[in-house]
């Protein structure tokens, strides 16, 4: 079945009706050519969109903002600055085969205590720094960025508070989840996450202060901070980030492996 152009750019925007909507995304499966046709679509739209300056309507999750913004921090989340996380929900995680080893990894690194998933600073550190808990749910604008943003290509909401988040690589785990390193910046300060994708969700490893990225892109954190994700991704990674190309391929599919 062929496809034109502008069935292909309404394909990418979900304006199609269902049946075609159905067809396009099986024929990006199975025939090589469609799926690059989609891909190449999809990397000139991103451009296009970020060349103007796209600005999402939708609010920022609370939890970022408040990450964000200097003023919310307490003075001993200031003195304790190496790296800021949402807080865990002990009941709720659902461990995955490498979850275990990536706490015990991240323990030994940065002197924490492990329990049912998590990772909690120890009673007299003071400060929570790092959790295997945080789902980010299709109401979530987070979730748009890392469901159908290729890499690179950074997102603005709400121009009164100036929030940017722009995911910055794609990997597969060596259980078969892809994964997402992000940043998230305003004004004052920078974020830098991974998080992983599940059946309809994505699911935040872990979060920390990062360095401002400017024009000439993303600036890595030294330290402490550089040093959990870069060990977070290392220890769930499985073979080479994937390449732009695969990337876009894989979120035309709607995140699902070629036959």
């Amino acid at each position: 079945m062929k496809f034109t152009e502008e069935q292909l750019s309404a394909y990418l925007d979900g304006e199609l009706p269902d049946e075609l909507m159905a067809s396009i995304k099986a024929a990006i499966t199975d025939d090589p050519k469609i799926a690059e046709r989609v891909s190449a679509l999809n990397m000139a739209n991103q451009s296009v969109k970020a060349a103007y300056g796209d600005i999402a309507d939708e609010p920022i999750p609370a939890e970022i903002l408040a990450l964000l913004d200097d003023k919310s921090a307490t003075t001993k989340e200031r003195r304790n600055d190496n790296v800021v996380l949402f807080r865990t929900r002990l009941n709720t995680f659902s461990v995955s085969k490498w979850a275990a080893p990536l706490a015990a990894t991240l323990a030994m690194m940065i002197g924490l205590t492990v329990g049912r998933g998590t990772l909690l600073a120890s009673d007299d550190s003071g400060a929570l720094y790092a959790q295997l808990t945080g789902t980010i749910t299709t109401s979530s604008p987070l979730y748009n960025v890392l469901e159908s943003r290729p890499s690179a290509v950074e997102v603005r909401f709400d121009k009164g508070s100036n929030i940017a988040i722009k995911p910055t690589l794609t990997f597969q785990t060596v259980d078969g989840q892809y994964c997402r390193e992000f940043q998230a910046q305003s004004e004052a300060s920078a974020l830098r996450g991974v998080a992983c994708r599940n059946e309809t969700t994505w699911q935040i490893l872990t979060l920390n202060q990062a360095e401002r990225y400017g024009g000439e892109g993303y600036q890595t954190a030294s330290g402490a901070d550089a040093a959990i994700v870069d060990q977070v991704i290392d220890t769930i990674i499985s073979g080479d980030p994937l390449s732009s190309v695969d990337e876009n391929i894989l979120i035309a599919r709607g995140w699902i492996h070629s036959k």
